[in-house]
């Protein structure tokens, strides 16, 4: 009875451990394979693939380069032409997508001349049937052999092979993408690719080794300034060089206040609007990605990235004029960062502009040059984008808006918004003729003289009497709180411990903490000394944003508790403090500063500790959650029963209780 148990219990063991080896994923064979770790460390970087190959939703089958595939000229040219990871991520996705089948299929299921249809935009793979074994022939790289085959998984089979097979654009510039599309595809873009050929630009985009082409639609072509009959060759061509850009950018390196530099030698600033879209120079990404090339990649933009001076005077050409002998202009133009600077200069971006006569900005006199970002929203708020309104247009609106009012009716709005987003409304009082823009501030902004600057090729300038002032400028830090709910316990705080003062001085950063923040680290049994030490940490003693930071890049800030924080920026929208607090809403601005929200409440060093904290005191009990300890992973042999790939320890456990429990019987 005893020897019988004892074999039941054996093969169930080995029964179970052969049960978790059929439970691995098309992943787990890369990741466990040594003979695989190249193409490991390239699906790494791609966390939606590796999440396919994990997904028992749908079987698949994975052509798996072996690591001798890495040193074919197929595979070294890849290393080589693509060796900036982050430049040519999206391209990498494209050749590791085209190693996916979405369907399982073993060696046996394949023929001679099948045309495999593969993860990456329709395309297939052909497969070769010789006296040497199976070969898979791709448009775009040589054969590459089957050398093992039919590693059968949960979701799948990966056939490991000693080549890669590469989608048709590794091989193709982006000038043969172009041209290989349907018509359909490209029909929006006709006209951009009728002007490569006339001016003969075709090279620039076959033999450039990396290259970011922005292609515009036939709307961007409506001026009758760029018709066939008014665009000569000579602006055709700089137009389109201005379009090219002499490397490789992948939506990912869109980062929000960095420069690129065209062929044409203008250089563009990438900003982020209010909605999230992001600008290069003055034209909307409107679809990313739009094309690949084994060269480079193409974007659509919204409109033409006219170089500045090519076809009239711009605004801004104007505007540096006139600053030489008008104060007020001049100490408009200092506000200008490059962006704006572009803005103006686009003779294909109309604007119209308010300077003050008096003073350049409410308060002007003390405002820091690192608040960047609300000089940058001011001068937003004083342009009214996409239209020259010149006094005549402005008093033929009014007029219009007059006949369908009251004849006694004094004021008559017309409501303009500006490039802040924010609504200016233009008044006439018709017992004066006097124009003014109405503003929540007492004083009145009269328009005092208009037309200043009128003779630009894109924009009109009205000098006013006093600046028009976005909401933020006349916010409190307090006010602005008070409108996050998410805020409610810091509120309180501050309020309870008299703390307005402190937290609302003039150039300052607040670190805000939100209620769940507050929650986890526990705030009861604090003293108020505690309390003031903890805010003061959160308080920088200059104004940062996040635009003032690269991505990846790090700088280190004063506190007005007397320490320092070290302010990492991770990715565009996000920022880390101490490594530690990471920010929930960045960059809301008020009249003494700018505030951040965070996650977690960061606790000042003790006097012996380091500006980075090793170790963090306790202010109120918390449970503490201890991690299970995890042993360290060892590599593992691989063995095979059938199609199923076993590990060394699988093969050993079932093999050993078989043969227990087949001696057991005889």
């Amino acid at each position: 009875m005893r020897s019988f148990t004892t074999r039941r219990i054996l093969l169930y063991l080995s029964f179970w451990h052969l049960h978790h080896a059929y439970s691995a994923t098309l992943y787990d064979v890369i990741r466990t394979n040594a003979a695989l770790s190249l193409l490991k460390n390239e699906f790494s970087s791609h966390a939606d693939l590796i999440e396919r190959l994990e997904s028992t939703a749908e079987s698949l089958t994975l052509l798996a380069p072996n690591n001798d595939a890495f040193s074919t000229p197929d595979g070294a040219l890849l290393q080589q032409q693509w060796s900036q990871r982050d430049a040519w991520q999206l391209h990498w996705n494209g050749v590791l997508t085209y190693l996916i089948w979405e369907e399982e299929r073993t060696s046996r299921q394949m023929y001679q001349g099948l045309q495999q249809p593969t993860a990456w935009r329709e395309e297939t793979v052909e497969v070769q049937i010789t006296r040497d074994g199976i070969f898979f022939q791709s448009p775009s790289s040589a054969p590459a052999q089957l050398v093992r085959p039919d590693l059968t998984v949960e979701n799948g089979i990966a056939q490991i092979v000693n080549g890669f097979a590469l989608p048709a654009f590794v091989s193709q510039s982006l000038w043969d993408v172009i041209l290989q599309v349907s018509v359909d595809d490209m029909a929006p873009f006709t006209r951009m690719r009728e002007l490569i050929v006339m001016t003969e630009l075709e090279g620039f985009l076959q033999n450039a080794t990396a290259m970011t082409f922005l292609t515009a639609p036939d709307t961007a072509f409506e001026d009758p300034m760029f018709s066939n009959e008014t665009l000569d060759l000579k602006t055709a061509a700089a137009i389109l060089q201005n379009h090219m850009i002499p490397q490789v950018l992948p939506p990912a390196l869109f980062v929000a206040d960095s420069q690129v530099t065209t062929l044409f030698g203008q250089r563009l600033t990438i900003t982020e609007t209010e909605e999230g879209e992001i600008r290069i120079g003055s034209a909307n990404v409107t679809q990313y990605s739009l094309l690949l090339g084994g060269n480079g990649i193409i974007h659509e933009v919204s409109t033409l990235l006219v170089p500045p001076n090519l076809n009239g005077t711009s605004l801004m050409d104007k505007l540096l004029e006139q600053a030489e002998n008008n104060t007020s202009v001049d100490n408009f133009v200092r506000l200008l960062d490059t962006s704006w600077i572009e803005a103006y200069s686009n003779v294909q971006q109309n604007y119209t502009v308010f300077i003050a006569e008096n003073s350049t900005l409410p308060n002007s006199t003390q405002i820091p040059s690192d608040w960047t970002r609300h000089i940058r929203r001011y001068v937003a708020h004083q342009t009214v984008p996409g239209t020259i309104l010149t006094e005549t247009l402005l008093r033929e609106t009014m007029d219009a808006a007059n006949a369908t009012g009251s004849f006694y009716e004094i004021d008559i709005p017309v409501e303009f918004d500006t490039a802040l987003l924010q609504e200016i409304t233009f008044r006439l009082d018709n017992q004066t003729e006097q124009v003014f823009i109405e503003q929540s501030l007492p004083q009145k902004v009269n328009m005092t003289m208009f037309d200043f600057i009128s003779s630009a090729e894109n924009g009109v300038v009205h000098l006013v009497s006093n600046p028009l002032v976005p909401p933020f400028w006349t916010t409190s830090l307090m006010d602005v709180v008070a409108t996050y709910d998410d805020l409610s316990t810091l509120q309180a705080l501050v309020v309870k411990y008299n703390l307005e003062d402190l937290v609302s001085t003039y150039n300052r950063t607040l670190l805000a903490p939100t209620n769940a923040a507050f929650i986890r680290r526990g705030i009861d049994g604090l003293t108020p000394e505690s309390i003031v030490d903890i805010l003061s940490y959160h308080l920088l003693t200059k104004v940062f944003s996040s635009d003032q930071l690269p991505t990846g890049g790090s700088r280190r800030y004063n506190t007005v508790f007397g320490r320092i924080i070290t302010v990492s920026r991770v990715s565009e929208s996000s920022l880390q403090f101490n490594q530690q607090a990471t920010t929930v809403i960045t960059n809301v601005l008020h009249n003494h500063g700018i505030m951040h929200l965070i996650d977690t409440v960061l606790v000042p060093p003790l006097p012996n500790e380091t500006d980075a904290p090793t170790t963090l005191p306790t202010i109120a009990p918390a449970r503490i959650e201890t991690p299970t300890a995890v042993p360290l992973s060892t590599p593992t042999m691989e063995f095979s029963i059938g199609n199923r790939a076993l590990s060394y320890e699988s093969a050993l456990a079932f093999a050993l209780g078989l043969f227990i429990s087949c001696g057991t019987i005889f």
